[in-house]
């Protein structure tokens, strides 16, 4: 791999460990507001999205590419405004656009591991990382999220 792709890699992946450090604060502040009762959802999530994370980080560890603290900064910031917008709107509103959220960034996850996935077919240093048990997860991730959203959904807008 020449060095402008190598930068690209390290750059696209500094970029998706962003987006798993703002679902993993998300999913923290989720937990603590809609996981009462015996209810565990966003407790399991989170526990799976930082599983994720890590499979990430060791990635970036294979390619020697390191975390941005700049890019995370940034995101530490924007999931912070984000979460202060949740908890001055209406509560229902709130979870929908949270779950929503976290659809995109399980999206693009699950994107990303299908990029790895290729890319592990020339590149030895990730030839023995499973992507494709990486992408199922995120498929059933979505799975569940959606149908979670969709019942939030109901919820919020039943009298509209």
């Amino acid at each position: 791999m020449d060095k402008d792709s190598e930068a690209r890699l390290h750059a696209y992946l500094e970029d998706h460990l962003t987006g798993a450090l703002k679902a993993t604060a998300l999913l923290r502040d989720a937990r603590g507001r809609w996981d009462g009762g015996t209810d565990a959802f966003f407790e399991a999530l989170l526990s799976e999205i930082e599983a994720d994370r890590g499979a990430l980080e060791d990635v970036l560890a294979r390619v020697g590419a390191e975390p941005s603290r700049l890019k995370n900064a940034a995101a530490a910031a924007a999931e912070k405004a984000l979460a202060l917008r949740h908890r001055l709107i209406d509560e229902r509103l709130a979870l929908v656009e949270m779950l929503e959220a976290l659809l995109l960034g399980v999206r693009g996850k699950r994107a990303l591991w299908v990029v790895l996935e290729d890319l592990a077919r020339t590149n030895g240093r990730l030839s023995d990382v499973d992507f494709g048990a990486l992408g199922r997860r995120a498929e059933d991730q979505l799975e569940r999220i959606e149908q979670r959203r969709r019942a939030a959904a109901r919820a919020a807008f039943a009298d509209a």
